[in-house]
């Protein structure tokens, strides 16, 4: 699979090649085999390569004990703690085979790119479900949810790789900017509301103006106690 990939979307415009200068990159997949993490370190790349599952990292790491500039972390993006991974952030973070399986995918694409250096490059590998078997359709995405992923990005290009799709996302839009407030007035509302039942245990209920069910309540005026309110209650 990773030869149909290279030529269509990885060495396609997605990443500076060659070079001395060494760069980094968050490579995330799933059932991680180590094909990419060295294929990449081949572009001048160190990777940090993640698989949420231990057997598939583990095995990826004996088949490719002689990989250099390459950190195995087993890490479930989603839900653990990223300390791990690198606080320098990343040139190119990759995604394969990962997107569909992935709860939460706003927030967990948001916070890789907020990881990207500046110019950096986010990659998403996933398969297709116009061209996925029916019984594994699970496992893809439909047009609308790639066209979902691609929101929020100011350069998108797609590539084909033997029915997988390539998503080259760079530049960021969701940019956002701390400001500092003063100290907002102080405010506060209070309500009380009482549920009222009768000697069988049923709520009882009052039908207000505008014919509608409700609860007994009051709303506490700016100078009223508290201690009052109960006196607005008959029973």
């Amino acid at each position: 699979m990773l030869a149909k990939e290279t030529p269509l979307g990885l060495s396609h415009n997605c990443w500076p090649a060659g070079g001395s200068v060494i760069r980094e990159t968050l490579h995330l997949c799933r059932n991680n085999t180590g094909e990419l993490a060295v294929f990449l370190t081949e572009l001048s790349y160190t990777v940090d390569a993640v698989d949420f599952a231990e057997g598939a990292l583990t095995r990826a790491q004996e088949e490719r004990a002689g990989a250099e500039r390459v950190r195995w972390l087993c890490l479930d993006i989603e839900h653990d703690d990223p300390a791990e991974l690198s606080d320098d952030g990343y040139d190119l973070i990759t995604l394969r085979l990962v997107l569909p399986f992935l709860h939460d995918r706003t927030r967990v694409l948001d916070t890789l790119a907020a990881r990207l250096r500046p110019r950096g490059t986010l990659v998403v590998i996933t398969p297709v479900l116009a061209t996925t078997p029916e019984e594994r359709r699970h496992i893809a995405l439909d047009e609308e949810e790639i066209s979902l992923l691609a929101e929020g990005w100011s350069q998108v290009e797609r590539f084909d790789a033997g029915g997988l799709a390539v998503l080259v996302l760079r530049g960021p839009a969701r940019d956002c900017a701390a400001v500092e407030k003063g100290r907002p007035e102080p405010q506060s509302v209070v309500g009380v509301c009482a549920v009222v039942t009768d000697g069988s245990g049923r709520v009882l209920l009052g039908r207000s103006r505008r014919s509608m069910w409700e609860l007994t309540g009051v709303r506490a005026g700016s100078s009223g106690l508290l201690d009052d309110t109960s006196s607005h209650f008959s029973w």
